[in-house]
């Protein structure tokens, strides 16, 4: 799928602008690309910070880490401008947008490959909203660097494991004893860290970082907003997703919008779902809901409202909630009335959803496989 991206719409003999290649540009020159590539080191230091391929780094055609429509001066110049794993380290991003526009051809694309926040190390990170976005464009035009909040942010939010960020299991986490990954490391060296940043921060000199955080939906939100409000003159063209990838694909091109208050809902709505479809056992949900089986929900607390959440954006009802036996503790529970085991009959016809941790798991599941009753997490 990316190489299918990659080339769609592409000739060798397009203006391509190539925006932070590193080690791994899209369209190499040593291919016959026509390609220029701007990075924040030139390829000197980013061998340097490569060695272990810096025969794939290419030779830098402009140095800088922002305001690349000015240092280049090439307004509607380019076929193609592509940019791989770098829209989430920019500084400004409607600036980013904006410079893409100014320096792209009326008729041209942009193509980017996102960070997919579900299934990478920004999983616990808040996504970008339209609030940071414009806040950063207002308030920061002349910065360099991150925010220091973004810095802290990182140090704090990232997943890790051995010290070092890592990727999100092909599952999404539900429970807190899912999350054994977060940290590995002790809260002392984490605070060392961060203390040491928030008192040494130098917001004059760039640090890579990702400073925004999507999900394919969270950006087909934001671009729009964008371009309803007059920040950019980029709409989508097209958004291609796979399954439990750490990435996606996007294409952007000149167009503009207007504000449709049923499309924005429309997203929304869509934007929950995104995260529902990322859990393990979505399509044995499905399965069981075609089938026409009656959904209960186990448990009455915390987890089991998470479950009941995912049934509310799917607009899937339940019958009520279970609990073992002898633990009722009232009869209704968020409007639905409350089993106990016995009391559940027909039960080749029925499938529970646990909403329970991690610790009372294997008791349960061990109870319900007893009784011969369907059941998914």
């Amino acid at each position: 799928m990316k190489r299918k991206f990659i080339n769609k719409g592409v000739k060798k003999e397009h203006n391509i602008l190539e925006i932070g290649p590193s080690s791994s540009p899209l369209y190499p020159k040593s291919e016959g690309y026509h390609t220029e590539v701007v990075d924040y080191l030139d390829e000197v230091h980013l061998k340097q910070l490569h060695p272990k391929s810096e025969d794939k780094i290419e030779k830098v055609d402009y140095v800088c880490a922002r305001h690349y429509a000015d240092m280049i001066n090439k307004d509607k110049f380019y076929d193609i401008i592509a940019a791989s794993h770098v829209i989430e380290h920019v500084v400004d991003l409607i600036e980013f947008l904006q410079d893409c526009s100014r320096l792209l051809k009326d008729a041209g694309k942009i193509k980017l490959i996102i960070p997919d926040k579900r299934y990478e190390f920004d999983y616990f990170k808040e996504e970008t909203s339209i609030r940071s976005v414009i806040n950063e464009h207002v308030y920061r035009k002349d910065s360099t660097n991150h925010s220091i909040g973004t810095a802290v942010e990182s140090l704090l939010n990232n997943v890790h494991i051995d010290g070092y960020n890592t990727y999100i299991p092909n599952s999404a986490p539900i429970y807190k004893e899912d999350m054994k990954f977060l940290w590995n490391k002790t809260e002392i060296d984490v605070m060392k860290k961060i203390t040491n940043l928030i008192n040494n921060y130098n917001e004059d000199e760039y640090t890579n970082r990702h400073s925004w955080v999507f999900t394919p939906k969270s950006l087909e939100i934001l671009i729009y907003q964008l371009n309803i409000l007059g920040y950019t003159d980029l709409i989508l063209d097209e958004i291609i997703t796979v399954k439990n990838s750490i990435e996606f694909y996007v294409t952007l091109k000149k167009g503009n919008k207007t504000f449709d208050g049923n499309y924005l809902a429309d997203l929304y709505i869509a934007h929950k779902k995104e995260y529902i479809e990322s859990w393990s056992n979505y399509k044995e949900l499905l399965q069981a809901v075609n089938m026409r089986k009656k959904l209960y929900v186990f448990g009455t607390g915390k987890a089991s409202n998470k479950v009941t959440r995912f049934l509310d954006i799917l607009n899937i009802s339940y019958v009520g909630h279970v609990v073992s036996d002898g633990y009722r503790q009232a009869e209704f529970y968020n409007n639905h009335p409350v089993y106990e085991l016995e009391e559940i009959k027909n039960t080749e016809n029925i499938c529970i959803l646990l909403g329970i941790s991690l610790e009372f798991r294997n008791e349960i599941c061990e109870t319900l496989d007893m009784s011969k009753i369907n059941y998914i997490f």
